[in-house]
C-alpha cells in the first residue's frame, strides 16, 4: 500500500511539473518581450511628425498637416483648421499609453482581435517619410485596452487603454472660426439690416469699448455688448457648405448684420450672418375649386449661415477655405447674434 501510494504521489508531482513548464513556456515571450510597459510611440517621433494620417478600415483616409507654425490642417478636406485639441489628444494618447502585455503572433488568432480597424501613420518631413504605424483593433473584452500591431510585424500587443479615432474628417475640423477671446479684440464696426451701423474701440485690451474716441459723452453699456460681441466670437458651425449652394445664395441675400472686427495684430475678419426668411404664401381665394378651410401655405426659413472675409495677405488659416465656403450655423448661435445695436449705448 505504500509502494503504491508513493507511486501516485510521484505521478501527481509530475502533472504539477508538466503543467508549470506549460505555463512558464506560454508566459515567457511576454516576459521576454521588451516591449511591455512602453510606449507605442515615443515623445521624440511624434515630435518629428509633421503629418499624421488616420484610415479606418471602410472609409477614406484622414490626413493632418502641420503647417509649420503649429496649425494643423486638413488639406483633403477644404483645406479647413483642425481642432488643435483633438490632434493633441490623439498624439497624448499614444505616447501616454503603455503596451500591457504581448498577445499572440498565431494570424487564426489575432484574425479574432479585429486589427485593422483604424490604421495610424506618422510622417516626417522628409518626402513623407513614415516614422511609425499602428494598425489598431478592436477593445478588449477585459479591462478595455485596444490590441494593436506595428506595421509590418506578426506580434500583437495590447494596450492600456482604449484608441478609437473619428472615422470623418469632418468630425477633426475646427469648428470656431471666430478669434475666441475678446481681448484680441481693438474695434468692432457693425452694419445691419435696417441700415444702422454701430463702431466700437479701444486703445488696450483692458480697456473699455467707446463708440467715439473724441466724445468722452459716447459711453457704452458694456456688459450687453461684450455679450452680444461674445455670442459672436463664440459662434459654432455645424456643417460647411459651397458659396454657390443654393441655401447658401439665399442667405447671402438675406443678411441680418456684419461685423468687420480689427484685431491688436492688426489683423480683421469680416463676418456676415443671414438666412432666407419665412414665407407664407396666402392662397388665391379667386381660384375656382378653391377649398375655403384650406390654409396659407408656409414655408420655413433656410437655413442660417455665417459667411467670411479676410484680407488677401491674411495669415489666418481660415482665411483660404473661407474664400469659398459658407459655415451653416445652429438656430441657437443665429438667434443670438445681433439684428441692432439697441441697449448698447448708456
Amino acid at each position: 500500500m505504500k509502494i503504491r501510494a508513493l507511486t501516485v504521489f510521484v505521478a501527481a508531482l509530475a502533472v504539477v511539473a508538466a503543467a508549470l513548464l506549460w505555463t512558464d513556456r506560454n508566459r515567457q515571450p511576454q516576459a521576454l518581450d521588451e516591449r511591455v510597459g512602453q510606449t507605442p510611440l515615443p515623445v521624440d517621433t511624434a515630435r518629428s511628425a509633421v503629418a499624421i494620417v488616420i484610415t479606418p478600415a471602410d472609409a477614406s483616409s484622414i490626413r493632418l498637416e502641420d503647417r509649420g507654425d503649429g496649425v494643423w490642417i486638413l488639406p483633403d478636406y477644404h483645406r479647413l483648421p483642425a481642432d488643435f485639441g483633438k490632434v493633441s489628444r490623439l498624439v497624448s494618447n499614444l505616447t501616454d499609453a503603455r503596451i500591457e502585455r504581448f498577445v499572440s503572433a498565431n494570424p487564426e488568432r489575432t484574425e479574432r482581435l479585429g486589427l485593422g480597424r483604424h490604421t495610424i501613420e506618422l510622417l516626417g518631413s522628409n518626402a513623407d517619410q513614415t516614422l511609425a504605424t499602428l494598425i489598431l483593433g478592436r477593445r478588449s473584452e477585459r479591462g478595455g485596452g485596444s490590441y494593436f500591431r506595428f506595421e509590418g510585424e506578426d506580434r500583437t500587443y495590447l494596450l492600456d487603454r482604449s484608441l478609437s479615432p473619428d472615422r470623418e474628417a469632418a468630425l477633426w475640423a475646427s469648428k470656431t472660426p471666430l478669434p475666441a477671446g475678446q481681448e484680441t479684440v481693438r474695434q468692432v464696426f457693425y452694419e445691419f439690416r435696417d441700415g444702422t451701423t454701430f463702431s466700437a474701440l479701444r486703445e488696450t485690451p483692458g480697456d473699455d469699448f467707446v463708440s467715439d474716441p473724441n466724445d468722452n459723452t459716447a459711453g457704452i453699456q458694456q456688459e450687453p455688448f461684450l455679450a452680444a460681441l461674445g455670442n459672436l466670437l463664440t459662434t459654432r458651425y455645424n456643417e460647411v457648405a459651397l458659396r454657390d449652394n443654393s441655401e447658401a445664395i439665399e442667405a447671402s441675400e438675406n443678411i441680418a448684420g456684419t461685423a468687420t472686427i480689427t484685431l491688436f495684430d492688426a489683423g480683421s475678419i469680416r463676418a456676415s450672418w443671414g438666412r432666407r426668411p419665412e414665407q407664407i404664401l396666402e392662397k388665391d381665394e379667386d381660384s375656382e375649386g378653391t377649398d375655403e378651410s384650406e390654409a396659407d401655405e408656409t414655408i420655413p426659413a433656410g437655413k442660417p449661415f455665417l459667411f467670411l472675409e479676410f484680407p488677401e495677405d491674411s495669415s489666418s488659416p481660415w482665411a483660404e477655405p473661407s474664400r469659398g465656403l459658407a459655415f451653416q450655423i445652429a438656430d441657437f448661435y443665429f438667434n443670438r447674434l445681433p439684428e441692432n445695436s439697441s441697449g448698447w449705448l448708456e
